[in-house]
């Protein structure tokens, strides 16, 4: 489950940082739901982990992302409501 949780958390900001890069970063794109629905599985699979012997590592990395779907939104929001790209 450890590796499924980071599996997502990194796959969601490579996939965020490749539609960056590429000049994909548009309002109608629908590749910037995947980096979000990423890291809200990657929050999940951490945050629900109290049985499983790995806790303290799945709680770290379900706390990362979900501060990073808080830094995804604020981006979000910095980009599109205020610059008006």
């Amino acid at each position: 489950m450890l590796k499924l949780a980071i599996g997502c958390f990194v796959a969601a900001w490579a996939l965020l940082l490749l539609i960056g890069l590429t000049g994909n970063l548009m309002w109608d794109n629908r590749l910037l739901w995947w980096p979000l629905l990423l890291l809200g599985l990657s929050c999940m699979l951490g945050l629900t982990s109290w049985d499983h012997e790995q806790r303290g590592y799945l709680l770290l990395v379900g706390v990362l992302s979900f501060c990073g779907m808080l830094v995804y939104s604020l981006f979000i929001i910095i980009v599109f409501a205020y610059s008006g790209y």
